[in-house]
């Protein structure tokens, strides 16, 4: 696979490969890849040109001709939904995975933080790998090392159940306060996501 320079910001986006069953999902999703592109970041994301991930693709790859940016977009997929995820369609470049987990590795691989759309199980496996990569992971001096940042667009309170079974887990002791999960980033809006990564990322 290409290896890129970290002279620039390197996000992953985790998203659903379906609209789902309201058009504000994707409307949604494309507005926040819009206000993404007009920076000179580089942004790994799972290859669709359809869903929510192709959605805010589109507003991606559209910001940044318009903006005349130098954002950069790379999609990874397994092999088996290249010809119905329509891969070609938006233009960018791409490398095909064997397995979904060597897909996965390579979206955490040198990522300084994720974008996280509305998505079903394969988003939220996305979610809970990325958790866990990070969980209690030290130095050679034995620092905890920082966790990487989620930036969830909480669109129509999406997640509100899945963030209310992780403070339930937290709370009855399944979940350490060392788990990461204070690091989700949560926001309604693509507006006010995009206001939060800006600040705190730096783009």
């Amino acid at each position: 696979m290409r290896n890129f320079s970290l002279s620039r910001l390197s996000l992953a986006l985790y998203g659903g490969s379906r609209d789902g069953n309201d058009p504000f999902f994707a409307e949604e999703a494309r507005a926040l890849g819009g206000l993404i592109g007009r920076h000179d970041v580089l942004l790994k994301y799972g290859g669709s040109a359809k869903g929510l991930m192709g959605a805010f693709a589109r507003g991606f790859v559209d910001s940044a001709r318009d903006y005349k940016s130098e954002a950069q977009l790379y999609g990874v997929m397994p092999h088996k939904y290249f010809f119905e995820g329509d891969v070609a369609a938006l233009g960018f470049k791409y490398s095909l995975t064997e397995t979904m987990s060597e897909r996965k590795a390579y979206f955490v691989r040198d990522t300084q933080a994720f974008i996280v759309l509305p998505g079903g199980t394969g988003t939220l496996d996305e979610i809970f790998e990325s958790v866990e990569i990070d969980n209690n992971v030290k130095d050679a001096e034995g620092n905890r090392l920082p966790v990487r940042p989620l930036y969830f667009l909480n669109t129509r309170g999406y997640y509100d159940h899945m963030l209310a079974q992780l403070r339930h887990a937290e709370k009855l002791g399944f979940i350490s306060s060392h788990s990461g999960l204070d690091h989700f980033r949560v926001e309604e809006t693509p507006a006010a996501l995009y206001e939060r990564i800006k600040k705190e990322t730096g783009i």
